[in-house]
């Protein structure tokens, strides 16, 4: 499953599933903008695997932004 939250009190973007997460948020000193994820794996290169195809997907996707 999948959930979704997003508070405009605390500009707060969290997506989770069940072996990813992902938050973007703005930072609080500097004009940009902060994204932070991890992943859950069966061992830790499954772990590392999952994080390096995650990071190509985040990449690509900000890359598309600008």
């Amino acid at each position: 499953s999948t959930q979704g939250v997003s508070s405009a009190a605390s500009d707060v973007y969290k997506r989770q599933t069940e072996d990813a997460w992902l938050c973007v948020r703005p930072s609080g000193t500097e004009p940009k903008i902060k994204l932070y994820f991890g992943v859950v794996g069966k061992d830790l290169a499954d772990a590392d695997e999952k994080s390096e195809k995650l990071a190509v997907i985040v990449k690509d996707l900000l890359n598309q932004l600008g």
